[in-house]
C-alpha cells in the first residue's frame, strides 16, 4: 500500500507565480525513478487560485522518511516559508484521492512512470 503526504499551502497573488515555478521545478528531481515517488501531483483549489495542493505519493513509508530528509523538503519548506501565508500537511497510506479535496484546477501531474 501507498503512503503519501498532502500538502495544503496559500500563497499571495504576488509570489503565486514563483511558487508554482518552484513545485514545477521541484517536480523533476524528487520524483526520479529511484526514489520510490510514484505521484507528484499539484492542483489549484477551485475558485481560489492562491490555494495550492501538492500531493506527493510513495511506494513505502522509507522512501516518504527519505523524502523528509532530502535537499528537495528542505528547498520546498523554504518556499513554504518564504512564499506562502500558510500551509498544512497530512500524510496517510492508501489513495490520497480519498480525501475530500473539493473541486479544484489540475496544473500538473507527474510520476517516475
Amino acid at each position: 500500500m501507498s503512503v503519501f503526504a498532502l500538502l495544503k499551502m496559500v500563497t499571495s497573488p504576488k509570489k503565486r507565480a514563483e511558487f508554482l515555478q518552484t513545485l514545477e521545478t521541484l517536480r523533476y528531481s524528487t520524483c526520479k525513478p529511484d526514489s520510490g515517488c510514484i505521484g507528484y501531483r499539484f492542483f489549484q483549489e477551485g475558485e481560489n487560485e492562491n490555494t495550492v495542493i501538492l500531493i506527493l505519493e510513495w511506494q513505502t513509508q522509507e522512501n516518504l522518511i527519505a523524502f523528509r530528509n532530502s535537499d528537495q523538503y528542505k528547498i520546498l519548506s523554504g518556499a513554504i516559508s518564504l512564499l506562502c501565508e500558510s500551509s498544512e500537511i497530512t500524510t496517510g497510506s492508501g489513495q490520497p484521492e480519498a480525501l475530500s479535496l473539493g473541486r479544484g484546477r489540475g496544473i500538473h501531474e507527474g510520476g517516475s512512470g
